[in-house]
């Protein structure tokens, strides 16, 4: 197998990117004007959905939103497998990725980008067995 032999081209553009992250400005400014909107929409779904079963345990987002908007990912975990079950039959995961869109749109977030299938659901006994939170999530 041959090995990787670096040449100058490929230590400048290396260096030049490493030293230098003013590239990124404008995408992680973009960033930060859109993750308080994503946060704003969960809390807003978290809310709305409080009393009712199954609950939600918790949440995570992630995605290279400065980027593209598209690139949003929302999860929403339930305690147990048969929680997130019991949610999937009753219609309560349909209703909540409709109110996250919603929720999305009415915050101004361009919602149009994201596609509904990127708003997940997940158990915490599914998590574990796959290994635990990095295992399942990456």
């Amino acid at each position: 197998m041959r090995r990787f032999q670096w040449t100058a081209a490929h230590l400048y553009v290396r260096h030049t990117l490493m030293a230098d992250t003013s590239w990124y400005i404008p995408f992680q400014k973009k960033e930060d004007e859109l993750r308080p909107k994503v946060q704003g929409a969960i809390d807003f779904v978290l809310k709305s959905t409080q009393g009712e079963t199954p609950k939600i345990q918790s949440h995570l987002f992630y995605g290279a939103i400065g980027i593209d908007p598209k690139h949003l990912v929302i999860w929403y975990l339930f305690n147990t497998d048969s929680d997130k079950c019991l949610s999937e039959t009753s219609g309560h995961m349909n209703k909540i990725a409709a109110m996250t869109m919603q929720a999305l749109k009415d915050r101004n977030y361009p919602y149009h980008s994201v596609d509904i299938d990127r708003i997940c659901f997940a158990s915490e006994e599914e998590i574990q067995r796959a290994g635990g939170h990095r295992a399942f999530f990456q």
